[in-house]
């Protein structure tokens, strides 16, 4: 009887219910479609996730060092004295590279020298001042490496694969060639300064310690490069160094021979510090060191994180 009430119920208004029926079907093959889109998509992002390579940088936090080294009273605003920030060196670096589930490692390392008189940088209206206020070095002997008293930072890369801006495109070799990745003392400078200085593959730049004038090094150039960031500077003030047309790249073993020659003989000299009590400041330079592990999956990263 509830069945044969409903048969003529629905013969009554037939157009009506032939609507619904449409609007139900077309409801429920929508939601089936879009269901199987989201399980697919869900699908496709964990797969490009198990087979997406990670880069990973390890660095000592330095904001808790910061914070330890006040609360037991260095680097106070008083003193105005510069906390001293650990860095990691190369062995303890590749020591997490032999980590399972690690790829492959790559670094890069970076030091400042300045010109030797025959290869000026390129200077900017705004990076003619690198020294402190009333003509002294302080805020020079302050920085990483005597930066503040360089023309050009020396970024070294460990192997091809270290190259990571020359491989997104935002940098570019347009003469010449990549050094080789040796001691070699090769290197590729931008268009910019090759241009300023009339400079060609194959001839060669010196450039000296900036802490130290009788310490030089002769650089031959094996490429130049086109920069995306080369008409740009950073600051208000800012250092020849910092100017990205001053950029120069060799091999990291490059650097690290510069640094090791660097360490033989250093000279020492005292400055004034920003506290008004005299430091002194040894013409050894040190070179930064950044490593990169590579990572085959998320699943490889969450581990090794």
């Amino acid at each position: 009887m509830i069945v044969k009430n409903a048969w003529r119920s629905i013969r009554r208004a037939k157009g009506r219910n032939i609507l619904i029926g449409i609007i139900i079907f077309t409801i429920a093959t929508t939601s089936t479609i879009a269901l199987s889109i989201l399980k697919a998509a869900n699908d496709a992002k964990a797969s490009g996730l198990e087979n997406t390579k990670i880069t990973a940088q390890i660095s000592p936090d330095r904001q808790k060092l910061m914070s330890s080294a006040r609360s037991s009273g260095g680097g106070t605003t008083t003193t105005m004295e510069p906390i001293q920030i650990p860095e990691l060196t190369l062995d303890q670096l590749e020591s997490y590279s032999k980590l399972e589930g690690v790829e492959s490692f790559y670094y890069t390392n970076t030091a400042s020298l300045s010109s030797a008189g025959t290869f000026p940088p390129v200077k900017s209206s705004d990076n003619s001042a690198n020294s402190a206020p009333g003509g002294g070095q302080a805020r020079g002997t302050m920085l990483f490496g005597g930066a503040a008293n360089a023309d050009f930072t020396l970024t070294g890369y460990s192997s091809s694969e270290a190259m990571s801006d020359f491989i997104d495109g935002s940098k570019t070799i347009t003469e010449g060639g990549v050094f080789k990745f040796t001691d070699g003392y090769e290197c590729i400078i931008s268009s910019t300064l090759a241009a300023q200085n009339s400079t060609k593959v194959g001839d060669t730049i010196t450039l000296k310690n900036p802490l130290k004038s009788s310490e030089t090094y002769k650089l031959k150039v094996t490429g130049i490069y086109k920069s995306t960031e080369e008409n740009q500077t950073s600051g208000p003030m800012p250092l020849a160094s910092a100017d990205p047309a001053n950029a120069v790249y060799a091999s990291a073993s490059t650097i690290s021979a510069i640094v090791s020659n660097s360490a033989k003989n250093p000279e020492t000299s005292t400055t004034e510090g920003m506290n008004g009590q005299n430091r002194e400041q040894s013409s050894k330079m040190n070179d930064r060191i950044t490593g990169t592990y590579v990572l085959p999956s998320k699943e490889a990263y969450d581990q090794f994180g």
